[in-house]
């Protein structure tokens, strides 16, 4: 299925999540039904546990100019993952108290060779262990063997399914998001110590649980100033980790690209490589 989050911009947690139905392009008047932690079933619960635990950022209240203001430490786009979560009713300091009682083992911190990070948690209330899993689609899929389908986990069929993926993943990149994945798997039984683990073993045989779309907007003033950069003969180029289609839709908002360029209006591959290239191309050059 497909959610949209209400609320405030920044860091605030008051809001609300709906199902949206069964595209990303719906509106949420369309098919409105509140999310809470009592009808939100399996496989989002676990995706709201994958984005609350996998994740170091903390959201506070009570700094800044009013007491009422709340503040983020850490990555933004860990940070909105956390507000997203507390949205949820599952913010990381319900998941390690009663009933979840969920226990960090080990951590296995962002790579930026991999473009992922996974966390092992013991599930006190089963005993089990949860290898929890965020990072780039492309990373996390490759560490996937299987999908979460409600209650229910099915076989990972990559030829019917990338393809949907992919078309809903540059459906929100083309709306300037930054799109991560997130996935996981329990483990009951292991013949290796799970604190001994290699990270490559604990990234193994995951299960894909989605994609999450987070938008962070450009400063206003980004646009003046490329508007003032133009103005004075200079050339702007922007360097970004994001996506490539996340990075031509910002690109086209500030002013960089033109409201008109398209990626299906060039010749020859996905991207004109004078315009918009990945790091792998650039490097090729």
């Amino acid at each position: 299925g497909f959610y949209k989050i209400s609320g405030r911009n920044g860091f605030s947690p008051e809001g609300n999540i709906y199902r949206c139905g069964t595209s990303s392009t719906s509106e949420i008047e369309a098919e409105e039904v509140e999310v809470t932690p009592d009808n939100m079933g399996y496989a989002f619960t676990r995706l709201v546990q994958a984005s609350a635990l996998c994740n170091m950022a903390v959201i506070k209240k009570g700094k800044g100019e009013s007491n009422d203001e709340w503040h983020a430490i850490g990555d933004p786009t860990e940070s909105a993952l956390q507000v997203f979560a507390h949205k949820a009713g599952l913010p990381k300091p319900a998941l390690i108290a009663e009933p979840f009682k969920f226990e960090l083992v080990r951590e296995y911190t962002f790579d930026t060779e991999l473009k992922r990070m996974s966390i092992v948690c013991r599930e006190k209330s089963t005993d089990a262990y949860c290898v929890f899993l965020k990072g780039a689609t492309e990373s996390v899929l490759k560490q996937c063997t299987r999908i979460q389908l409600g209650e229910n986990e099915a076989n990972l069929d990559r030829k019917k399914f990338e393809p949907e993926l992919y078309n809903e993943l540059e459906k929100l990149a083309s709306k300037g998001m930054r799109v991560i994945s997130l996935a996981y798997r329990r483990v009951i039984k292991t013949d290796v110590e799970i604190s001994k683990w290699t990270r490559e073993k604990a990234d193994a045989d995951m299960i894909f649980l989605g994609l999450v779309g987070i938008y962070d907007p450009p400063r206003p003033a980004s646009k003046v100033a490329i508007q003032r950069c133009f103005g004075a003969g200079i050339e702007v180029h922007m360097l970004t980790g994001d996506h490539p289609i996340t990075a031509a839709a910002i690109a086209k908002e500030i002013g960089i690209l033109s409201p008109l360029w398209s990626p299906e209006l060039e010749h020859e591959g996905k991207f004109n490589s004078q315009l918009v290239m990945t790091a792998a191309q650039f490097d090729a050059l």
